[in-house]
């Protein structure tokens, strides 16, 4: 379904730069994407952070503080994915100025999980470097970071097939998928969550 394999079921281009990478096919299609479409830095994080735990803390006793802290990242775009970019983006400016910790604790994230998704992205880092797929000038690899419809698109392309949109009515809401088959949503619970 991703294009892995070919109608012999033999590898692809594709299929082959994924079995060079370390994750689910799904996630190392996204970092190839990233690469192809010059917008690596901010797929990098969104691998790295569904690799890792969410960043996102939700304490017990302050969960309207924390809710409304991760509103702050998702902006007018209400993407998880880009409010975790935006969200590390902002602890590495934190690091380097020296106030890693406060950032964290004033915007409710997890500064270890920060730290491994940081770790994360090294080591994809480096994989894509050895695979030729990415170089070593930063600037190149990033020239269309700044398009934030591309880099959606770029995640969209890696979470192909499982992916909707969200249909907005007055009174409800309803999902659609690209067959327009039935979308089942399910409520997650966390370690934090009174169920």
């Amino acid at each position: 379904m991703i294009g892995s394999l070919d109608e012999n079921e033999n590898l692809t281009d594709l299929g082959r730069y994924l079995s060079m990478l370390p994750v689910d096919p799904k996630l190392g299609k996204m970092l190839i994407m990233g690469a192809v479409f010059r917008c690596i830095d901010p797929i990098l994080t969104v691998v790295a952070g569904l690799s890792a735990r969410d960043p996102f803390l939700l304490p017990q006793d302050k969960k309207d503080l924390a809710g409304t802290a991760k509103s702050r990242f998702s902006a007018k775009d209400y993407s998880d994915h880009m409010a975790l970019v935006r969200a590390y983006e902002g602890w590495k400016d934190a690091e380097r100025e020296g106030s890693g910790y406060e950032y964290c604790w004033r915007n409710f994230l997890s500064a270890q999980t920060l730290q491994a998704i940081h770790s994360l992205r090294k080591q994809f880092s480096y994989i894509l470097k050895d695979a030729g797929l990415i170089d070593s000038d930063a600037n190149t690899n990033n020239s269309l970071s700044h398009n934030q419809s591309l880099v959606r698109g770029v995640i969209c392309s890696g979470l192909f097939p499982g992916i909707s949109s969200v249909v907005h009515r007055e009174n409800s809401m309803s999902f659609k998928t690209m067959d327009d088959g039935q979308v089942l949503v399910y409520a997650v619970c966390s370690e934090f969550c009174e169920c």
